[in-house]
């Protein structure tokens, strides 16, 4: 685990950042809704914004100090940092871009060279394409890359994924779990969307109008939320059977017939919505997916329960709360999963 100690105070015209964060993660989590003082809390552990008073302390690298009159200079902090919108060089190609971050660091301090980096994010293919020419989920990719070219001792993700559709998602999920399980660096992740928050981050602080109001396990989140408007994707990558058939842990997964010849595994995505809930085995009906497992958690707002069971795998589902009280659910319940073909979903 790394460790995250924050104490800082900004103030940008009438607004106060005022903040208090002391959390061990390999990817902490920064949620909160538009305006709160996610960017400039992240600028100022950049250093492209200066807090008036505090510290800021990674993995015991202190970037700030107020009482010390340390201030990190922004090349020294050697933070990867990735925006919602795409900032690589248009006038470079894909190589020219990742190189550029490999280039402008110190000889002694490279780990990773960028073919090293565009072969463990599969973008080989990439790296002679003019930036115009790609998606929005390929530019991202190329950014991550770039950002992970400079060996970064840390990385600084404020909504990567934002400006994404669901589909483009699924793939920088996948990529993004296995810079964290590789890579070993502490990551800083900034979000107000939950689906990228319960996928991504073991720990989450809630920001609210400049504050820290709370820090804890990510699902935290939904005690501040209204379940109603959440639709909660589950992302998974699965190993490829054949054209019909995937494996996600022990569960046999059917899927409408799809072109995934060559491929050994896909990332697919299943929304908590269009997941239906039994607790007796289902029969007689069109859905081929059935899975059973056990109800771990689960949490109410309003007409709306978010349930956590396992299957083999960790997945949410979402139902009504006069069906959670009308099947008897508790923790430990036998629960049987339906899920169609048509609602699993496939990366671009």
């Amino acid at each position: 685990m790394h460790s995250f100690k924050i104490k800082m105070s900004k103030k940008i015209g009438s607004f106060l950042l005022n903040i208090f964060i002391q959390e061990e993660a390999n990817v902490l989590g920064l949620y909160g809704v538009s305006g709160s003082g996610k960017t400039t809390l992240l600028n100022c552990i950049a250093g492209f914004k200066q807090p008036d008073s505090g510290k800021i302390e990674i993995d015991n690298q202190i970037f700030f100090d107020g009482s010390e009159n340390t201030n990190m200079l922004i090349e020294k902090r050697r933070l990867g940092y990735v925006s919602q919108f795409s900032t690589l060089f248009p006038n470079m190609s894909v190589n020219q871009n990742i190189s550029f971050g490999f280039d402008h660091t110190p000889k002694n301090d490279r780990i990773y060279s960028p073919s090293e980096i565009t072969s463990f994010l599969g973008i080989t293919h990439l790296i002679e394409r003019n930036i115009h020419g790609l998606s929005g989920g390929e530019k991202q990719l190329v950014s991550l890359a770039r950002a992970i070219a400079s060996s970064p001792k840390g990385l600084l993700l404020d909504e990567p994924l934002s400006s994404l559709d669901s589909r483009s998602k699924i793939g920088l999920i996948q990529k993004l779990r296995l810079v964290n399980t590789e890579l070993n660096i502490p990551i800083l992740y900034v979000s107000h969307s939950p689906s990228e928050i319960m996928s991504l981050c073991d720990q989450v602080s809630i920001i609210s109008n400049g504050t820290i109001i709370n820090s804890g396990k990510s699902s935290i989140i939904f005690n501040y939320d209204d379940l109603n408007d959440i639709d909660l994707e589950n992302f998974f990558e699965c190993e490829v059977i054949d054209s019909s058939n995937l494996k996600l842990g022990d569960q046999n997964i059917v899927v409408s017939n799809k072109n995934l010849d060559n491929q050994k595994r896909v990332g697919i995505s299943i929304n908590s919505s269009d997941i239906i809930v039994s607790t007796n085995h289902p029969s007689g009906i069109s859905a081929q997916n059935v899975f059973y497992g056990k109800l771990i958690d689960y949490f109410i707002s309003d007409q709306s329960v978010l349930i956590l069971s396992n299957v083999g795998e960790e997945i949410w589902s979402k139902i009504t709360l006069d069906s959670f009280k009308r099947l008897k659910l508790s923790k430990g319940s036998d629960m049987y999963l339906i899920i169609k073909s048509s609602n699993i979903n496939f990366q671009n």
